[in-house]
């Protein structure tokens, strides 16, 4: 059945990567040749939102830019196309409606002065002109679609209600990828081959058993006292042994054994695994163990490690990032109250690296801010475009409010021999645009699996920090 879809702004503020031209292809794919209507209030949104700095300004530029060009089309000679009347494309046509905001189309209360009720007012006039026309009205704004519910009731209008979904991933049927999966009652004959393998500096055990595994995917072998941990690398099966996992940066004993197959990760060189991605929850090490990683391949052998500098960027909601100009002081300063889980994970570490003895608090806190001058670089994710990052070992703390052109982004500034690492829980959502479904995060994870990217989710299990998060997490988790 053809649909003519209403567009909100937010559709076209969170595109994601490929930016106006991306939502309007998104729409016209199927059968049926569909419509695209753009409400007057959403062009004026738009004007306004053309010269905010990151991704909204962009995609809000992007979106203006292809409908000049479809304004400047001509099918005769120098006679431009009618946006109003609907400007024909490969498949459907486009149109911009300027009117239908009335009062009487919404319910008293509803203020036309606020932008969400005018467009709903749009899309009611719309659907009493044509109420043949199957209209669809389409929002990220949860709050904005039961407006529009409420207000399509009221008015007695047959419009569909819908999220925009071609920047989501699927909600349901794949079972959750975890980055490795557990082997119980494994053939105790190919648990030994794989300790030999390793004593003879071998290239892996092949085995039918791990066809289905992705490259770089974990598995953890048990069978009675047996077990052994191992990871896919070019079809095989490689043991991955305790020896060098451990005493890094302080961390003298990994907890559990989806650390060692995080630390493992982190550790492997960047052409063997440049992009290492980690999930779970509140206390489970995702931050923690990348620091510690981080730093002892630059801080503790500095002029000879593996990276030339650690570079950590941590974002706690896209409208932050964007309002950093307003906060006081230079780039480091405005990046302090951000960067303070790093530090608090800098300060735990240092104190660990003295074997249990009293630490002196301003001696520690001298050796941070050393750490930061000599080998940490923070970045805001607002300027990590046009960046060429080589032999960096790269951080993404709370990397779930990243969009996916944000996260694209990212892994697009990777040079030679630099390692990122993607970090955050997919719970803990702070930018209202997103959700797990259309995080950054959450998309990095769906698409890159496969050779050269190590994922690791932890569970609630997992958790280290203390008893008392534990028990948060079991008894207050939302």
């Amino acid at each position: 059945m053809k649909k003519t879809f209403i567009l909100d702004t937010n559709v076209i503020l969170s595109s994601g990567t490929g930016g106006g031209s991306r939502v309007l292809n998104g729409f016209l794919e199927g059968k049926d040749a569909n419509d695209i209507v753009i409400p007057g209030t959403v062009l004026q949104e738009l004007d306004h939102h053309k010269t905010d700095p990151g991704e909204t300004g962009f995609n809000a530029r992007d979106f203006i830019r292809v409908l000049d060009g479809l304004r400047e089309s001509s099918a005769k000679g120098s006679k431009k196309s009618d946006l109003v009347r609907g400007v024909k494309l490969k498949r459907g046509h486009i149109f911009v409606e300027p009117d239908g905001v009335k009062a009487e189309n919404l319910p008293v209360g509803f203020d036309l002065k606020v932008p969400d009720n005018r467009i709903i007012s749009t899309c009611i006039e719309l659907a009493l002109q044509n109420p043949k026309k199957h209209y669809v009205f389409v929002s990220n704004d949860v709050s904005c679609r039961i407006n529009a519910d409420v207000c399509f009731r009221n008015a007695n209008v047959n419009v569909g209600i819908e999220a925009y979904k071609n920047d989501r991933l699927p909600s349901e049927g794949e079972k959750p990828y975890l980055g490795y999966e557990i082997w119980d009652d494994a053939d105790p004959d190919l648990i030994s081959r794989l300790y030999d393998d390793d004593k003879a500096d071998g290239e892996g055990v092949a085995t039918a058993l791990a066809d289905h595994l992705y490259e770089e995917e974990f598995v953890v072998l048990k069978n009675g006292s047996q077990s052994a941990l191992a990871i896919r690398k070019d079809g095989k099966l490689r043991l991955i042994p305790d020896k060098g996992l451990e005493n890094v940066f302080g961390i003298r004993k990994l907890l559990n054994v989806q650390q060692k197959m995080a630390m493992y990760a982190l550790l492997a060189p960047p052409e063997e695994i440049p992009l290492v991605c980690l999930t779970g929850a509140a206390g489970s090490g995702k931050t923690f163990l990348p620091v510690a990683a981080g730093l002892d391949q630059t801080y503790a052998s500095y002029g000879s490690g593996r990276y030339d500098k650690f570079i950590i960027s941590r974002s706690n909601s896209l409208n932050r990032q964007e309002q950093l100009g307003f906060l006081p002081g230079d780039i480091d300063e405005k990046m302090e109250p951000l960067i303070l889980p790093v530090k608090d994970s800098i300060e735990s570490l240092l104190r660990s690296k003295n074997n249990g003895e009293a630490a002196d608090t301003a001696e520690i806190e001298e050796q941070v801010e050393d750490i930061f001058q000599s080998v940490i670089d923070v970045l805001p994710m607002l300027y990590i475009r046009g960046r060429n990052l080589t032999r960096r070992f790269y951080l993404i703390d709370e990397a779930q409010n990243l969009n996916e052109q944000q996260a694209y982004d990212v892994l697009s500034r990777c040079g030679k021999g630099s390692k990122i690492v993607m970090a955050g829980d997919i719970g803990q959502i702070d930018n209202p645009l997103l959700d797990k479904y259309s995080s950054g995060l959450s998309i990095v994870w769906n698409k890159m699996r496969g050779k050269g990217v190590a994922m690791v989710a932890f569970d609630e299990r997992d958790v280290v920090r203390s008893d008392l998060v534990k028990y948060a997490i079991e008894r207050m988790k939302r």
